[in-house]
């Protein structure tokens, strides 16, 4: 399941949250902050991991 990060414009607080890529797409509005309640957030550029079983 891929994380997205977000950052609230009002406190300036950085989170992360994670969602299946169905449920991020869906989105009608960015996710509420968890610090300040404030729904003015945008999500950030992230980089991305992938982890797999070859040692390559």
């Amino acid at each position: 399941m891929p994380f997205y990060e977000y950052r609230c414009e009002d406190c300036k607080k950085t989170f992360t949250m994670s969602e299946l890529i169905s449920e991020h797409e869906g989105h009608e509005k960015e996710p509420e902050c968890p610090k300040c309640g404030s729904v003015r957030t945008h999500q950030l550029l992230s980089g991305f991991f992938a982890k797999t079983d070859s040692k390559t």
